[in-house]
C-alpha cells in the first residue's frame, strides 16, 4: 500500500512570549496559518512481522534520513503505540526550508500521522493522537488540526481562527539561504531587556475586524535580529518592495510580506530571487490536502 501526501508549511501572523513554565518552555499566543508551499512524502507500507521504518530525502541533505527525522519517528512510534508492524519506507521531497521557522518538519510528522491514521484498522481518538503529535514537536499538534488557528501554551491548546483579512492576498516567503535554532533565539530573547511584560493582546483578533498591519508581530524577532542581523535587511526589503505589513515568522529565519494584488507579490519575489534570495509567492489554506491512496500501484496491504 502506498499513500502520498503533501505537507504545508506554515507562517505566524502574530507570537506573542506570554510566560515561561517551571520547566522552562516558554508559554505563546499565536494566529497560526498553514500555506501553499510543501513538501511531499511518499510512504509505502509493506507486510511484516515486525516493524522497520527507513526514510529517504530529495535532495540527499534536505533533512536528516535516519531516525532523527520527524517523520521517521512519527511513524514508528504510532505503529508501536497502535501495536501494528510493517515495513514502512517513506521518501520525503523536500520543499520547505530548514531551519526557516516554517514548521517543515513538524508538518511532515504530521502528516505521517494522518496518513497512518487513515490506513489503520479504526482511527485513534483524536485527543490520544494530539497528545502523541505533541512528543514530537510543538507545532506539530497545530499541522494535524491542519486550519488556521490560535495556538496557546507550548501548542497543545488549538482553536480554529477565520482569517478574514487575508481574503485576496497575497504572501511572499523569504528565506536568506542560513537558518536559525530555536534554542539561540529563545536564549536570546531571554537574555533581552525588552520582553514585553502583562497580558497577550491576542484576544481582540476573534473579531476578525482589526487592520492586517496591526497584527503582525513577532516577540522573537528583535532577538533573531541580534543572531542574524541580515534578517533586519530582508524584512526592510521586503517593506521597500510595497509589502502592506512584514515580519518573521517562528523564531526565524523566513520573513513574509502580505500583498493586495498578485501581480505586485510576483514582482517582488521575482526582485528577491534575483538579489540571490529563496522566495516565493504562496497564499494561506483553510485546511491541509487530504491523503491520497495509490491503489494501483501500491502492492499488498499489511494485513492489520
Amino acid at each position: 500500500m502506498i499513500f502520498r501526501i503533501a505537507a504545508p508549511a506554515k507562517i505566524n501572523l502574530c507570537l506573542q512570549v506570554v510566560g515561561r513554565r517551571p520547566d522552562r518552555y516558554h508559554l505563546l499566543d499565536s494566529i497560526v496559518a498553514p500555506i501553499r508551499l510543501f513538501d511531499y512524502l511518499s510512504i509505502e507500507l509493506e507486510p511484516s512481522t515486525t516493524l522497520r521504518v527507513v526514510l529517504t530525502c530529495t535532495p540527499k541533505d534536505g533533512a536528516p534520513s535516519g531516525s532523527e527525522n520527524l517523520a521517521a519517528r512519527a511513524a514508528g512510534m504510532y505503529l508501536e503505540r497502535r501495536g501494528l508492524s510493517a515495513n514502512v519506507h517513506i521518501h520525503l521531497l523536500k520543499r520547505i526550508p530548514a531551519g526557516a521557522g516554517l514548521g517543515g518538519g513538524s508538518s511532515d510528522a504530521a502528516a505521517v500521522l494522518r496518513g497512518l491514521d487513515a490506513l489503520a484498522p479504526c482511527p485513534t481518538e483524536g485527543s490520544r493522537l494530539a497528545a502523541w503529535a505533541l512528543e514530537l514537536g510543538a507545532d506539530v499538534p497545530f499541522f494535524l488540526l491542519g486550519r488556521p488557528a490560535r495556538m496557546r501554551g507550548i501548542g497543545e491548546l488549538l482553536s480554529v481562527q477565520s482569517l478574514p483579512m487575508l481574503a485576496g492576498t497575497h504572501i511572499v516567503v523569504a528565506f536568506p539561504g542560513e537558518g536559525l535554532a530555536t534554542e539561540d533565539v529563545y536564549r536570546r530573547y531571554d537574555d533581552s531587556l525588552t520582553t514585553r511584560q502583562g497580558a497577550s493582546s491576542v484576544p481582540w483578533f476573534s473579531t476578525g475586524h482589526e487592520p492586517l498591519q496591526n497584527l503582525l508581530s513577532n516577540d522573537l524577532e528583535a532577538a533573531a535580529f541580534q543572531v542574524l542581523p541580515k534578517l533586519k535587511e530582508l524584512k526592510r526589503q521586503l517593506r521597500a518592495l510595497g509589502a502592506r505589513g512584514a515580519v518573521m515568522t517562528g523564531s526565524g529565519s523566513a520573513m513574509f510580506g502580505v500583498w493586495g494584488r498578485r501581480d505586485d507579490a510576483q514582482a517582488a519575489a521575482r526582485c528577491l530571487r534575483a538579489d540571490g534570495v529563496w522566495a516565493c509567492m504562496t497564499e494561506v489554506l483553510d485546511r491541509v490536502p487530504v491523503v491520497e491512496r495509490d491503489e494501483q500501484h501500491g502492492g499488498r496491504s499489511p494485513s492489520w
